[in-house]
Parts: C-alpha cells; structure tokens; sequence
C-alpha cells in the first residue's frame, strides 16, 4: 500500500490490527496529523491552559470529554487507545513503558488532548521545493532551551523538530507556513543550533538525525513532543502520550482546518532576513514592519550639518542590528570616549545617555544588560545610574562590568567573553550573545587613541576594549574553518 495516498481510516485501522508500528511521517499526505496528550480529568484544565500559552507548540484541535475515546471533528469513529502505533506511558514523571494497545486501561477519568503536528503541513513543504525525508523515516527533534510558559504542574523547555532547507527557499517556506497554526505554523528558529541550546544536530533527543548540506540551512519548528515533556514533568501518577513520530491521523485535511480556523497573522507577510555574514544565522519580521525600520533609517542618515554621516553607515544594518538585538538575551553596552584633558577628563556627552537609553529599552524587553566601561568612568556611572532608579528612569539596576588594561591582551579578551575560559579554557559558556557600542574611541591605524582633531588621548586612560569584537570575529572565522 503506498501510505501517503492512503485513506485515514484505512490507516488507523492497520495500525490497531498491530500491522503498522511505524512513524507515520508521509502518510495520508494534505492529511491532519495530531499529537497526544491524555491526563487525568483533574488537571485537564491546566494542560489546556498550558496548550492555550504555548499555541506554537501544543495548537490545540480538539479536547475530549473525560472517558471520550473519539474526536468527532478530527476523525468519525476512531478510538484513541488503539488507533497510534507506539503509546508512551507515563508513570510518576518517568516513561514507564512503550505499548501498542492502551484498552486494557480505566478510561472513565482520562482527558485527550489533539495537538497539531508539522507532518500535517508536508504538502505545503512539498509545493515550496523542500526535500523531505522518505516514508517511515522518523523527523530530527531537541530539546530546545526555549522556555515554555507554565501551567499549574507542567512546565517544560520547547520540544522542536528540525529540517535542512536550501537558504534560497527560506522566504518561500515561511511565506507558506506562517499562516498553517494547526500544524505549529513558520519555523521558531532559522540557522546556528547552538543559539537555542543545541550543540550537536547529529545527536538528536528523538527520531532520526538529519544531514545538512553546504548549501542547506537547519531550520526549527515547534514540536508536539513538547506535550509529552510537558506532562512527564507534572510528576502525575498515570498519564499517556503518543511516541515521538506516531501520530494520530485525522479525516480532515489541513487545508480544510486551517480555512475553519483562520490564522490571527494572516494580515501580515514575512520578510526573511540574513544577519549575519560570517554565521548562519537569520531572522524574520513582518514587511510593514520592515518599511517602518527602514524609513526610521533613512531620517537617523539626514546629515543636517552635512558632516559625511552616509559614510558611516552600511544599508540595512540598523534592521539587521535590531534584529541581532532582538535574538539576543545577554547584551553587554560599551561606551566611554575622553574627548581632551586629564584631570578631570572630558567626556564626550552623547555616549552614556544613550547607553542608559539602550539599557532602559532593553530591560523592558526582558533582556539581561551590563555596561562594559573603563576604571574612569566607573564612580561617575554609579552615581548616575543611582539617580536613574531613584527617578525610575530605569526599572532595575544594570551591572557595571570594568575592563582593565593588561599585558596578554587577547586572553584578557577570552577571560572576559566566557565565564570558564580563565579556569578550564572553555567557550562553551559565553558571558554576552551580544555586544554595543555607542560613542567608543577605537585605535588609529598607528595604534594611538584620538579625538576628532587627531589629538593623541592619554593611553592610559582607555582601556582596549575593542578587543572584545576583534576577538569575537576571530573565534567566528576559527569556527568556520
């Protein structure tokens, strides 16, 4: 029987003859596929809620009445208990044991929930030119460090499924995908694994592992499997779940879903962006939002003194900067240029105003921010930064992170970027994924600090902290060769 032009109710018939134990990736193609999640009745409404918070994770297609073992919108006559070819069952938070067969079980108590899957949106895929892998050959799926929003009991990091797309389809798959909700919708994450916790594709926590071709990017969508992790961490003392890879298959087709159920982002278009050279590594916003960035830099470059500013500036980095920004969790803001004098210093004035302006936008974002200065300008930023909490201008106090000059310059870098470099010589733990500078002096082609007179600075007084990019781009380049 070719599987994936096969009826649905032909095929959860086969599976609970026990005659089809395999992932059911492929099968029924334009067909729904649903993830399982059975709990008891008591905590039912909190996993709905759970369902309700994480939408990209866990779309809900249907909940069951408690004792219901057909889903009557999905599929006409089918029984849940014998209708998946592996069942996980759950016991006290642990997998206990993976069956075939769930009627030998007191049912009366037990809830359903149906949870979209992206093998209901392969058709979709198909159209874009996406290569996908051959029927019965399970999907690659992490464990992601993308934290899920809890839920009475359940609280779980975002199972996600990848697949190896060709970069110049990026922006077709999510011109395709972002409106199918019922099958988890665009992908949550486009390029380097590691960014979302990560460290080796080949070694996947579920199915099989997937090859990426030079010419492929990895891309990740939300998985249902977040649902089986959601409530092994309850701890309950009997739940049940469908194994990673066998789903249920529904009657109705996506399509015909999707059009009952129309998507809240439909108004939108996404807009695929590379923001990164040497990584890959990419993000999307919406086209309006897109044209609102890119009018905001065309007024940010009117040179009203006509001072050369188009010079300074690189197309679309301001929206690649917002971006990156936007990825980030853990930014770090440098700032400090004395303009003339010793003692005191003159510093430039446009500098930490506007690193506290970052700060306070960045903070209301939920990131995590420190300021990266030199030992001068420490006491005064206190002081500032003081008053700033006091007028709640900033909602939380920001770190202050002083780098010192030292001989090894280079390992003071490396000490500095990640927390277990000094002790173990490890990057596996980075201190920032990103890093800004606002008002900075860099060094002159004959290493010298100037303002911009060309008048030498007092070396002394500044500390190299551009050392921290020049050896981010270097470990980068390492990283590629």
């Amino acid at each position: 029987m070719n599987y994936s032009k096969a009826l649905p109710s032909q095929v959860r018939r086969l599976i609970s003859e026990g005659t089809l134990p395999l992932p059911t990736y492929g099968w029924c193609r334009s067909h729904l596929q649903a993830n399982i999640s059975i709990v008891p009745s008591k905590v039912a409404d909190d996993f709905e809620r759970f369902c309700k918070l994480n939408p990209s994770a866990c779309p809900l297609l249907y909940r069951s009445k408690p004792g219901e073992v057909t889903a009557p919108i999905l599929a006409k006559g089918s029984d849940i208990r014998t209708q998946l070819g592996k069942y996980w069952h759950i016991k006290d938070g642990k997998l206990y044991n993976e069956l075939n067969d769930l009627s030998s079980f007191d049912w009366k108590d037990m809830v359903t929930f149906y949870l979209g899957c992206s093998f209901g949106m392969e058709d979709a895929l198909d159209a874009t030119g996406i290569k996908l892998p051959a029927t019965n050959k399970n999907v690659s799926m992490y464990i992601s460090n993308i934290p899920c929003n809890k839920s009475g009991p359940f609280l779980t990091n975002m199972v996600v499924s990848m697949r190896s797309v060709p970069t110049e389809l990026l922006q077709a798959l999510f011109t395709t995908t972002y409106t199918l909700d019922c099958s988890h919708g665009a992908p949550v994450h486009i390029g380097d694994p590691r960014d979302i916790g990560i460290g080796d594709i080949q070694k996947v926590d579920f199915g099989e592992p997937t090859a990426v071709a030079e010419n492929e990017v990895p891309v990740f969508f939300a998985c249902g499997v977040t649902g089986n992790k959601a409530i092994k961490s309850a701890s309950l003392p009997q739940c049940f779940s469908h194994a990673p890879g066998h789903m249920f298959i529904c009657d109705v087709t996506t399509a015909a879903f999707q059009d009952s159920h129309p998507s809240p982002y439909k108004q939108h278009t996404p807009c695929v962006v590379h923001i990164s050279q040497n990584l890959k590594r990419f993000s999307v916003l919406s086209e309006s939002t897109k044209d609102k960035i890119t009018r905001l830099e065309t007024l940010a470059l009117f040179d009203i003194g006509k001072r050369g500013v188009e010079y300074l500036s690189v197309k679309e980095d301001l929206l690649k900067s917002l971006l990156c920004l936007y990825q980030a969790s853990l930014v770090g803001i440098i700032f400090g240029f004395p303009v003339f004098g010793d003692d005191p210093v003159a510093e430039e004035t446009d500098g930490m105003p506007g690193a506290i302006a970052i700060a306070k936008a960045l903070c209301a974002l939920g990131k995590e921010v420190s300021f990266i200065i030199d030992e001068r300008n420490e006491v005064l930023l206190r002081k500032i930064i003081k008053k700033c909490l006091e007028l709640k201008i900033l909602k939380r106090d920001v770190p202050i992170l002083v780098y010192d000059r030292q001989t090894n310059r280079e390992g003071a870098a490396m000490q500095f970027l990640y927390e277990d470099y000094r002790e173990y010589g490890s990057t596996a733990n980075p201190r920032f994924d990103h890093i800004v500078s606002i008002e900075r002096t860099g060094p002159s082609q004959d290493g010298t600090y100037r303002n911009m007179k060309a008048k030498k600075l007092i070396e002394k007084l500044i500390a190299p902290i551009e050392d921290l990019f020049l050896q981010v781009i270097r470990s980068q380049l390492e990283s590629r060769n």
